[in-house]
C-alpha cells in the first residue's frame, strides 16, 4: 500500500516545496539486486504518483539486512535502489515526465525495528525542490 501526502497540490509553489512524502516502494528477495513483477507494479503506481502530483525531486534509498561485510551490505543497497531509480527513469520517460531529479542512494543500513522482510526494502522520497 502506498500512502501519498496530496495536501499541497493546490497549494503556492513555495508551500509545496515543503511537502515531502517517504514511501516504501519494493521489497527484494534475499540475497538480490533485481526486481520481480509484484516490484514493476508499486514502482509504476509510484511513477504515477511522481507525475500526477508533479514532485520534482525523488531520492531512493536501498536497505539491507545485517549479515556479511559492511562493504557487502552496501553494495546490496547501491544496487537496489540504482534498479529502481533506472526502472523509474523508464518509467517517466514514457509517460513524458521531465524536469523530475532522481537519485539513487544505498545507506548500508536497515529500517530499525522493522522486520528483516522490510529491512530489504527501497524507499522513496518524493518532494519539490
Amino acid at each position: 500500500m502506498i500512502a501519498v501526502n496530496s495536501v499541497g497540490v493546490n497549494k503556492p509553489r513555495l508551500a509545496r516545496r515543503a511537502i515531502d512524502t517517504n514511501i516504501r516502494i519494493a521489497t527484494f528477495a534475499v540475497g538480490k539486486t533485481t526486481m520481480w513483477s509484484g516490484l514493476y507494479r508499486q514502482a509504476y503506481i509510484t511513477a504515477f504518483y511522481i507525475k500526477k502530483f508533479k514532485f520534482t525531486s525523488v531520492t531512493i534509498t536501498g536497505y539491507a539486512n545485517f549479515g556479511g561485510s559492511r562493504a557487502t551490505v552496501l553494495a546490496y543497497t547501491q544496487a537496489r535502489a540504482l534498479t529502481v531509480a533506472n526502472y523509474l527513469n523508464r518509467v517517466l520517460s514514457s509517460m513524458h515526465v521531465t524536469g523530475v531529479t532522481l537519485t539513487a542512494v544505498g545507506n548500508g543500513t536497515r529500517l530499525v525495528g522493522r522486520s528483516s522482510k522490510l529491512n530489504r526494502s527501497v524507499t522513496a522520497l518524493l518532494s519539490y525542490k
